[in-house]
């Protein structure tokens, strides 16, 4: 990294801007060591194996339509006009949940590096900067 401290103590130092930068710090897998100081300032994550120990490893998350649909009930017995989620799946929040994406794009406090959005399923107009056109 070509620093002077050393990789526990940046990883500490990161850990103050958020938990996923301290985790974010090293490549491959990595184990996070949670601390006992309630403000998480001795907290650190710890490289297990770097990213060069399995070459060909895949990892593919698959979320199933019935998980899908049940969040799809959870988030409308919470809220019935907007939602701000990780934009990732937006044609699933169309399809699933009858949702646009609107041109509004919240920023978020915790220094992650997601993209969210807010979708909608009315024309929020100018309160939301209205809806992204169809691709």
């Amino acid at each position: 990294m070509n620093v002077s401290e050393d990789e526990s103590q940046l990883s500490t130092i990161a850990r103050q801007g958020s938990g996923s930068a301290c985790r974010s710090l090293f490549g491959g897998f990595v184990k996070w060591i949670m601390g006992k100081e309630d403000d998480g300032s001795d907290s650190l994550a710890v490289q297990l194996v770097d990213e060069k120990h399995w070459e060909d490893l895949f990892i593919i998350i698959v979320v199933s339509k019935e998980c899908l649909e049940k969040v799809k009930q959870y988030l409308f017995l919470l809220n019935h006009e907007n939602l701000t989620c990780f934009c990732l799946r937006r044609d699933r929040a169309a399809e699933l949940l009858g949702l646009r994406a609107c041109n509004f794009r919240p920023r978020h406090s915790s220094k992650l590096g997601n993209e969210f959005r807010v979708f909608t399923n009315y024309d929020p107009g100018e309160r939301l900067g209205g809806c992204e056109q169809e691709q």
